[in-house]
């Protein structure tokens, strides 16, 4: 009897179930892909350099990801866990508290995990627009956990449009010193006076 011939990945292949996924191995797939896609864009990174720099074979990428779109999209998944995961809950802080462990987090989070900012902010605004729409799922989650503290702040009974613009503008702020901070190694993560930069912005009269 004839063997069979070896599988083929295709882009579109669905991806492989198997019980024996090993998570140190998928997080490693993620690392290399956020470094790839971060240096060189989603169109140019190839799935033969994101698997020699996780240490598989390439048809391994398969069993995790049914293609190059899937691994971007865990990027962008990783970097909303690791920014959720600093995040208190509404009503379990003070407002002011609350943000400022916010700006805290997410600076420390682009020095330790450039790469995943670089990605997420090309998605927002940049090269790899095609993933806009996951990128702004994460960016309006935050937006609106903002507001909700910012009414809070502002002792205002709802949240208005003009707290939902403020929420949006601090927002971006926030992430635009989150990824100069992790660009700059000279700079400690969640420096003071960027901090106390970012919570003036909030003392504004609302428009």
């Amino acid at each position: 009897m004839a063997l069979a011939s070896p599988p083929v990945y295709p882009d579109h292949a669905m991806t492989v179930q198997s019980p024996s996924h090993d998570p140190a191995k998928r997080v490693r797939l993620v690392a290399a892909a956020a470094a790839a896609f971060s240096r060189v864009g989603f169109d140019r990174a190839s799935v033969d350099d994101i698997a020699a720099n996780a240490a598989v074979a390439k048809g391994t990428v398969y069993l995790y990801f049914a293609n190059k779109s899937e691994l971007f999209l865990a990027v962008l998944d990783e970097l909303r866990l690791q920014s959720d995961a600093g995040t208190p809950a509404t009503g379990d802080t003070g407002a002011e508290a609350a943000l400022r462990r916010l700006i805290r987090r997410q600076l420390a989070l682009a020095a330790a995990s450039p790469d995943l900012f670089r990605c997420y902010t090309s998605a927002l605004f940049g090269v790899n627009r095609d993933f806009q729409a996951a990128a702004l799922a994460i960016f309006d989650a935050q937006r609106d956990d903002v507001a909700r503290r910012l009414r809070a702040l502002y002792r205002m009974p709802r949240v208005t449009p003009a707290i939902e613009r403020r929420a949006s503008l601090f927002l971006a702020a926030v992430l635009a010193a989150a990824l100069v901070g992790g660009l700059d190694r000279a700079r400690p993560a969640g420096a003071v006076h960027d901090e106390d930069a970012l919570m003036a912005m909030l003392r504004e009269p609302l428009r």
